[in-house]
């Protein structure tokens, strides 16, 4: 792989307008060593998101790029986290999704607690999407930008509404929400 630099992703525009570069970076990323992450954090387009981070994935990031002593660690296997933050911030699959949409999907995730399976995460059209699925379990969630979730749990083999309230704005996840991700998806 190329090595990643601040100088030849300076020119980066902001992650609103689809870019071809950004999605270069962000290929590049699902592979990158922490010496490169550091390069990555840098450019000013990724560093300037940073730092209007969450403090939970703000720590996560800061504690590799800064404690981690091989400079060829893959990140991603360090921190599914990390991965999931720079997906949002910079994938550029899904149509139409905007900065506030890709703002509200970290405080989703900054919400996400310790000990519960973090989610595969889709893009659509407007939306990027939270999926956890097992064999006993399943939970969507979906995230517009308007401040606002919607979800359902699968319950006897089909999709319930979640009960809310479904604010972001809120402390913590809705409880209906908790208890079913706390019951079927939790790290133990």
């Amino acid at each position: 792989m190329a090595a990643i630099t601040a100088e030849n992703h300076s020119d980066l525009s902001s992650p609103t307008v689809p870019n071809l570069k950004i999605k270069s970076l962000f290929n590049d990323f699902r592979e990158a060593s922490v010496s490169q992450l550091r390069n990555i954090t840098a450019s000013p387009v990724v560093s300037g998101e940073i730092a209007n981070t969450p403090n939970l994935l703000r720590e996560d990031l800061s504690r590799t790029v800064n404690t981690c002593k091989d400079e060829s660690y893959k990140v991603p296997a360090k921190s599914k986290r990390i991965q999931i933050y720079f997906r949002i911030m910079l994938d550029q699959t899904g149509e139409n999704v905007t900065i506030n949409t890709r703002k509200d999907s970290l405080l989703l995730l900054e919400k996400i607690p310790d000990g519960i399976t973090l989610p595969s995460v889709g893009f659509g059209h407007g939306e990027i999407t939270f999926d956890w699925h097992s064999p006993i379990g399943a939970v969507t969630v979906s995230v517009e930008g308007d401040g606002l979730i919607g979800y359902a749990l699968k319950k006897n083999g089909r999709f319930i509404p979640g009960k809310g309230p479904e604010d972001l704005s809120i402390d913590g996840l809705p409880h209906d929400l908790l208890s079913y991700l706390e019951k079927y998806f939790s790290e133990q």
